[in-house]
């Protein structure tokens, strides 16, 4: 009976899984090309396969995409809107995914489900995620992080993280100010990556060769210009004053849980890019992190939040979505301990349970709604959004 009930369980969640997974392409593609009357000024359009290739030998900032955009160009002979912003939503894509078996590692299942469809429909996520531009990739690079992090903090690691790691930090690299963030995961698992490399010697160095082989066109780029070394590490061509520098810092953080942010290619009438349920709970993340101040987790998450403030205060290439990942993180942990106090009170009454659940259930179908007439009603229907939206092809 008990057998029969966990394959029932597993049954259901591979069901939900793939429901989400379908509705996230659907969100993704549902009008991809057609939505707005044209491209963004951002937004830039599908290479051919061969400017593809020349653009990872000469200018390999951005490899990533680059390396998506070719995969695209390969399969589609089309070069209009939709195929300009498919590579874009196949990195959305793995930073659903990746998110999602963070969140399942670090809250279980039913948050991880909660904070998948929160993330699928949040607006930040739709907008990066349906432009022809770079700038998925600084969201995607945090999560990145987080899940190298996750896995080398495990108590059972494969071999095959050493190589994962050498190539997914070299890959990093080729973003523009992402280098600051590595101390994060370099510095604070350095005793678990330090013992993988004296047991496992000989993958070690396969891995470091098949990194500095990935490095290869960013080496030969830095040779051919060195100047390049300025948007490789996030810095704009003119530093800020230091007033002007903490002014932005305090700006980064109040587009995000505020407002005032007014870009119509990314957002809707300086609204913040956040709604107020994630900022609620973000908070509520914030207490429950500080009461595990000595755990690496916490570190980790203070590093990358304030490195990536910091970064992006600059005023450089860095963009704003670059923390998103981390309070969406604190928040899904704020909202799971909410749900822990309730369920901590009611241990034993089914009642009570289902109707905790049902409750953060109902809170989180609310968030969506709200997040999907921001993206699909209200925001392509601006005036601004539509002036900002007129290039063809």
């Amino acid at each position: 009976m008990k057998l029969r009930l966990k394959k029932l369980r597993l049954s259901n969640q591979l069901y939900l899984l793939i429901a989400a997974t379908a509705a996230a392409i659907g969100l993704l593609l549902f009008r991809l090309g057609s939505l707005l009357p044209g491209l963004a000024a951002p937004e830039t359009a599908l290479p051919s396969v061969h400017d593809a290739l020349s653009t990872v030998w000469n200018q390999p900032l951005w490899l990533p995409e680059t390396l998506t955009q070719l995969l695209v160009a390969a399969i589609l002979p089309s070069a209009g809107m939709t195929a300009s912003r498919l590579p874009s939503v196949l990195l959305g894509l793995a930073l659903v995914a990746l998110l999602y078996w963070l969140l399942r590692q670090w809250y279980g299942y039913r948050l991880a489900i909660f904070g998948a469809v929160l993330c699928i429909t949040a607006p930040w996520f739709l907008h990066l995620s349906r432009l022809a531009t770079s700038d998925i990739l600084y969201p995607l690079s945090m999560v990145v992080l987080l899940v190298l992090a996750a896995l080398w903090h495990q108590a059972e690691r494969k071999k095959w993280l050493v190589y994962a790691t050498s190539i997914g930090v070299c890959l990093l690299l080729y973003i523009p100010g992402v280098i600051w963030l590595l101390p994060g995961l370099l510095l604070l698992e350095r005793r678990n990556i330090a013992a993988s490399i004296k047991t496992s010697k000989l993958h070690t160095g396969l891995a470091f060769l098949l990194g500095l082989i990935t490095l290869t066109p960013l080496v030969h780029a830095l040779i051919v210009d060195w100047r390049l070394y300025r948007p490789l590490l996030g810095i704009p061509d003119v530093l800020p004053s230091v007033a002007t520098y903490a002014q932005q810092f305090v700006q980064v953080w109040g587009h995000i849980y505020v407002g005032g942010y007014h870009k119509p290619v990314y957002n809707l009438a300086g609204l913040p890019m956040i709604n107020i349920l994630m900022t609620l709970a973000f908070v509520v993340g914030v207490y429950l992190y500080g009461q595990h101040r000595k755990a690496i987790r916490t570190r980790q998450l203070a590093y990358w939040w304030l490195a990536g403030t910091a970064i992006v205060a600059l005023g450089g290439p860095v963009a704003r979505s670059l923390i998103l990942p981390i309070v969406f993180v604190l928040a899904i942990g704020g909202l799971g301990y909410l749900l822990h106090l309730w369920l901590k009170v009611f241990p034993r009454n089914p009642l009570a349970r289902a109707f905790g659940i049902g409750l953060v259930a109902l809170v989180v179908a609310f968030a969506v709604a709200y997040n999907l007439r921001n993206y699909y009603v209200a925001w392509p229907h601006n005036q601004a959004t539509r002036a900002a939206y007129t290039r063809q092809l």
